[in-house]
């Protein structure tokens, strides 16, 4: 867009004699769409980096969510595993019945 522009102005400027000041006002108007141009390119980043912050912060609730998850189901095995050791400690205590777990 930059060196549009500048190309624009020099060409611009070097043939308004011989155009008879047409170009400059073509000059004038290629700057004007060069601006505009550079515009909607800063939008465009805005609205990029806006986008990926909320993507970041859904990802990380995301993450939050699944963080707390995890940490109930640990409980929930932890607590599988102590009742299934009680039932090993009931079982031996019971031997000579046959009691299959």
């Amino acid at each position: 867009v930059v060196l549009g522009v500048v190309l624009g102005v020099v060409l611009g400027v070097v043939l308004a004699p011989v155009s008879g000041g047409v170009s400059l006002g073509l000059t004038i108007g290629g700057i004007a769409g060069g601006i505009a141009g550079g515009g909607n390119n800063i939008v465009a980043g805005l609205v990029r980096d806006h986008r990926i912050r909320s993507d970041i912060k859904k990802i990380e609730a995301a993450l939050k969510r699944f963080d707390d998850q995890e940490k109930v189901i640990y409980g929930l095995l932890e607590r599988v595993q102590r009742d299934f050791n009680c039932l090993r400690q009931l079982k031996h205590k019971l031997g000579p019945y046959n009691v299959e777990i």
